[in-house]
């Protein structure tokens, strides 16, 4: 008896002591499991963000499974910038310990570099323009595929603009791009190796969207292209007073408006040096160009556009200024049975005034295919030199030549002579 109640005190003594050591081992300190970091990096590529209108969002990558992180600062940006973005991790820290971490993993200093890709003409158009298009203020633009705007372009401050050889088109609801009181706008076109074609529909549009060179009937013109808009003036560019425009490259072409200016109106000040204005269409006056303010032409091309008035190229209202150094107003057209390829409102009675001394201008044909005139410009117009189609001397309206000087006939050889321009204004022969 006692053997077996010796027996029982020893066994219970054998659990007490295990339950002991057990209860001991469990308060003591356990090892704590671990999260390996050594993959953990930021999805910033090597060589940086370059500017490209899109947004970008930085964060971390090779996170272990259990392991997620919050962010902090700069974490998603769109603008060309220095940035600073934190993150902080967060896991089970009671039962778990971080290993491996990256030095410095948690904080990722990061940059949005400018897009120097287009760097021209003095200025590197770090921006670039998407179909949300909309406002634009203060900044160097430049298109790196055709776009389709949502939203016509409204101009503010000082902007440029890089066609690069694509097609910008209207919405079809307004002008194309419209610059407000006193926005100074540049348009340029690095791209005049590009190709685009063109039919002309029955208005004599010429129309881009969808034609290609297969397409029957279709033309072609070189670089990038502003068409697309309908409006009651001025379809590709309408320009308020105070503003600027210069065209330096690109095709102001496919526009149209109901009343003035179906390819340019403008208020303010026009420039061109480079380009074109062609197959716009107006159902009154300048088919090219509606002038409200200045318009000053040292280069480009004028050619195509269509008024069912006046001016079928440009129209210069009262009190407003046109001055031609360069450039060609070629063949444009009148949708009635008179055609006039430039009118400068009388001076005496308006004060329109006009003065060309270079370049070439041709008549304009009416609906029926016939030539018609160059000018209708009474008294407002001066001419100083430039090349012409017909002998101004001869055309009704065309103008006064300046004092000392004389139209006469060129031909070929001669300084000054192009194909299709007969005649030139130049100072008397001794």
């Amino acid at each position: 008896m006692r053997q077996r109640i010796s027996i029982m005190i020893l066994a219970i003594c054998f659990c007490l002591s295990m339950g002991i050591f057990a209860a001991c081992e469990k308060g003591g300190t356990e090892e704590k499991g671990k999260y390996d970091m050594s993959e953990v990096a930021w999805n910033y590529p090597a060589d940086g963000y370059v500017y490209d209108g899109s947004e970008k969002t930085v964060a971390l990558t090779g996170l272990p499974s259990g392991v997620t992180a919050t962010y902090s600062g700069d974490v998603t940006e769109s603008e060309v910038g220095n940035y600073t973005a934190t993150a902080t991790f967060v896991y089970d820290e009671e039962n778990y310990e971080l290993i491996n971490v990256p030095e410095g993993i948690t904080t990722l200093e990061w940059t949005i570099a400018a897009n120097q890709y287009h760097a021209h003409s003095g200025i590197t158009f770090d921006k670039i323009l998407t179909s949300e298009g909309g406002a634009l203020s203060d900044g160097n633009y430049c298109l790196t595929d055709d776009v389709a705007l949502t939203n016509n372009l409204t101009i503010s401050g000082t902007v440029t603009l890089c066609l690069n050889g694509h097609i910008l088109m209207g919405n079809g609801e307004g002008s194309v791009i419209t610059l407000e009181e006193d926005a100074v706008f540049t348009l340029y076109d690095c791209g005049i190796e590009t190709v685009h074609y063109y039919t002309v529909d029955a208005n004599g549009v010429f129309v881009f969207e969808g034609v290609t060179e297969t397409t029957a009937r279709s033309m072609r013109i070189d670089g990038g292209v502003v068409t697309g808009g309908t409006a009651n003036s001025g379809g590709g560019v309408y320009a308020q007073a105070g503003s600027v425009f210069t065209l330096n490259g690109g095709n102001i072409s496919g526009n149209s408006s109901s009343v003035y200016g179906g390819g340019i109106y403008s208020a303010g000040k026009v420039i061109i040096n480079n380009g074109s204005v062609s197959g716009n269409v107006t159902s009154m006056y300048g088919g090219g160009v509606q002038v409200n303010g200045m318009f000053e032409m040292h280069g480009g091309k004028i050619f195509g556009n269509t008024s069912n008035v006046r001016g079928c190229a440009v129209y210069v209202s009262k009190g407003c200024s046109f001055t031609m150094t360069d450039g060609e107003i070629g063949k444009n057209y009148s949708s009635s049975s008179y055609a006039i390829n430039i009118y400068v409102t009388d001076a005496v009675n308006d004060g329109a005034t006009g003065v060309i001394s270079g370049g070439y201008i041709a008549a304009a044909l009416t609906s029926a295919g016939n030539y018609d005139r160059m000018f209708d410009a009474g008294e407002g117009l001066t001419l100083q030199g430039g090349c012409y189609e017909v002998n101004p001397s001869f055309e009704s309206d065309a103008g006064t030549i300046a004092a000392g000087m004389e139209a006469v006939a060129i031909r070929e050889g001669e300084d000054g002579y192009k194909a299709g321009y007969g005649f030139t204004v130049r100072t008397v022969s001794e």
